[in-house]
């Protein structure tokens, strides 16, 4: 009945309103770790899923300068469903008349959200999987996405990989099946023989449910979503 309705975080203050698209969730619990001045924690996921009894864990990345817009006592970290005339109709009787928040709480409440530090200074960027990478496939093209006709909902993910890897290719020509696996909710692992390749989505992914088209003589495999 509610189908896979779109969710976002949001921060909400007294006048400010910050919303946030790109989150993860998955089914598990958090353990807290580090020390008050660097704090961490430590996720264990529960493999049961919808089926288990764990919580749902979402994250999300927020700039330090949007969490210090207001007294921190008045902010608000929420879980809500992404408003469309749909997700209205059906949410109502689960949240209330013009209501899209799951779950919130306090940004000092501790047993409900954790605050952990970001290196401020930006990763060594890594060098795109080659044909040289003894043990790689080969390049990773963007993703695209296939919209819904409002443009509001994903059908699906295409990412297609190029097989350019010498031995892979060979085996691949040859009439390797390639195997896939899913890793982490927004990644699929594509490998041929010994030859491995993450397939990195934007968004998380559904792994049971992927097709895979393979072009032999022009070498590459799409993965869909």
């Amino acid at each position: 009945e509610i189908g896979t309705p779109t969710l976002h975080c949001e921060t909400r203050g007294k006048w400010s309103h910050n919303i946030f698209t790109g989150i993860h969730a998955a089914f598990g619990t958090v353990i807290s770790a580090g020390t008050k001045n660097s704090p961490r924690v430590i996720f264990k996921e529960d493999p049961a899923g919808w089926k288990g009894t764990a919580p749902v864990v979402v994250s999300f990345t927020v700039s330090a300068g949007l969490l210090n817009l207001e007294n921190a006592r008045d902010t608000q970290i929420c879980l809500s469903v992404r408003e469309t005339p749909a997700s209205a109709i059906t949410l109502t009787k689960y949240l209330g008349f013009g209501k899209h928040i799951v779950f919130g709480a306090g940004l000092l409440d501790q047993e409900h959200v954790h605050i952990l530090p970001q290196n401020p200074y930006p990763s060594p960027r890594l060098s795109p999987l080659t044909p040289s990478s003894a043990f790689g496939i080969g390049r990773a093209d963007p993703v695209s996405i296939d919209l819904d006709e409002e443009c509001e909902l994903i059908r699906q993910f295409t990412a297609r990989v190029q097989v350019e890897n010498g031995a892979a290719r060979g085996e691949f020509a040859g009439g390797k099946m390639p195997d896939i696996s899913q890793p982490s909710p927004c990644a699929m692992r594509l490998s041929i023989g010994a030859h491995v390749q993450q397939v990195v989505f934007p968004y998380p992914i559904i792994g049971s449910q992927n097709r895979m088209r393979l072009a032999r003589k022009s070498g590459y495999i799409e993965v869909k979503e």
